[in-house]
């Protein structure tokens, strides 16, 4: 939501880009349409938004997907990568203790299972943190505004117009400046309305918005997750390599 000055006390007043143009007062509590000056200033500030917008208002696929799941996606990555973690360490600590004893055999299975282990808890806890830190890049930077009054539908924080119906949808698309927005029912329950932006401001907030929304893209993290898979592997394989010069070693010299 922008923000101008109301003409009747001087205080800053909310208004949206989108139709109705209506000037809303806290401090006096006014609601006025907005005068000719202001509707130009209003028109102006849509082409200016129509140019920043089409370049950033789509969320990309897998955004979409990550934030319709909400927190829960991090729980349903979270809960078998403990597990694969923990199996792992225990596994591998069991064959380690086996190959200081006696069993000579434990001690490759222990160079594969421990170095896995180590960074499957490493890439796996990045991972985790880098998902959780763009869902909240995404949720601040694209959440809907609550409503002003109850029945009121939630307002797009781009343009200020009202959003559709969504149901049961987590993002849906405004239909004055086609912005993705999310509007994730838990989410807009707890959300407090945005402190409104100057329209002098105009550009350089929504340029600051696209580039946060561009930082907060997940194809990053499916690059990192790819990355750590491999590297796991990798150091796998080397682990069994010298667990099995270490066992070769050790029966010759036996």
């Amino acid at each position: 939501m922008w923000s101008v000055r109301c003409e009747r006390c001087g205080a800053p007043a909310e208004v949206a880009i989108a139709p109705p143009r209506i000037v809303r007062c806290a401090s006096c509590g006014s609601t006025t349409p907005a005068s000719a000056a202001l509707e130009a200033q209003l028109d102006r500030a849509a082409n200016i938004l129509t140019g920043i917008v089409a370049r950033t208002a789509r969320l990309d696929g897998a955004a979409r997907r990550i934030v319709g799941l909400g927190r829960r996606a991090l729980v349903f990555l979270a809960v078998p990568w403990l597990f694969a973690v923990v199996m792992l360490g225990l596994v591998g600590g069991l064959n380690l203790a086996s190959a200081l004893g006696a069993d000579g055999q434990s001690l490759g299975r222990a160079c594969v299972l421990l170095p896995l282990g180590l960074m499957l808890f490493v890439t796996g806890g990045t991972t985790l943190l880098t998902l959780g830190s763009r869902i909240l890049e995404i949720e601040t930077h694209a959440r809907a505004e609550p409503a002003v009054t109850p029945g009121e539908p939630a307002t797009c924080p781009v343009c200020g117009g009202g959003l559709p119906p969504h149901g049961l949808r987590a993002v849906v698309g405004c239909g004055y400046c086609k912005s993705e927005v999310v509007v994730d029912p838990r989410l807009l329950a707890r959300a407090e309305r945005r402190t409104a932006t100057s329209l002098d401001a105009l550009e350089r907030t929504l340029d600051a918005r696209a580039a946060a929304l561009a930082a907060a893209g997940f194809g990053r993290v499916l690059w990192i997750l790819g990355g750590a898979v491999i590297l796991s592997f990798a150091l796998a394989v080397c682990g069994g390599v010298l667990g099995a010069l270490l066992d070769m070693s050790r029966i010759l010299t036996s």
